[in-house]
């Protein structure tokens, strides 16, 4: 039996209802609510219709092929500087894996002040797929395949555990 070395033990904050249901029904998807930088030059400023340019891999993380090919259907509808809907620019952002923290530390860290009503933390085994902006020099964020999910905590539960 062989082991994946890139299986590691990740933490992720749900701060919103949309994310805790998506983790319930196993969605373990992360959306940056944003489009890559690299999209918008090919397409708009560029003129470039062939898909092949488009890269997966951006500053932002890794998206799924979903998100370039809603993207690709989606941008002719938009003008370069128009805001897209909210449920066009989630489906145009889908990325591969959801967004996590290496530690408990980063993810008490990225909560610090928030004042979301209900945070959760779940902490999971997956696969590291790609730093994101998140990563700052104390905070240690990844994008990461999830495998198995272990635990879900509310936030007050999670700090009593890594007190």
């Amino acid at each position: 039996m062989t082991t994946n070395q890139n299986v590691k033990k990740y933490f992720r904050v749900l701060h919103s209802p949309e994310h805790i249901a998506d983790w319930k029904k196993g969605h373990f998807f992360s959306y940056h609510h944003s489009l890559p930088g690299e999209w918008i030059e090919l397409f708009y400023k560029l003129s470039c219709r062939d898909s092949q340019k488009y890269p997966l891999q951006t500053i932002l993380g890794k998206f799924t092929n979903h998100a370039w090919q809603r993207f690709l259907e989606l941008a002719p509808s938009y003008k370069p500087a128009q805001i897209w809907s909210s449920s066009d620019l989630k489906d145009a952002s889908q990325l591969d894996g959801v967004c996590a923290f290496e530690d408990a530390e980063s993810a008490l860290l990225y909560v610090n002040g928030n004042v979301y009503p209900h945070i959760y933390i779940v902490t999971f085994e997956g696969d590291f797929v790609s730093k994101i902006p998140e990563t700052d020099g104390k905070m240690k964020g990844v994008q990461a395949k999830v495998i198995k999910p272990l635990s879900f905590q509310d936030l007050e539960t999670f700090r009593r555990g890594y007190a």
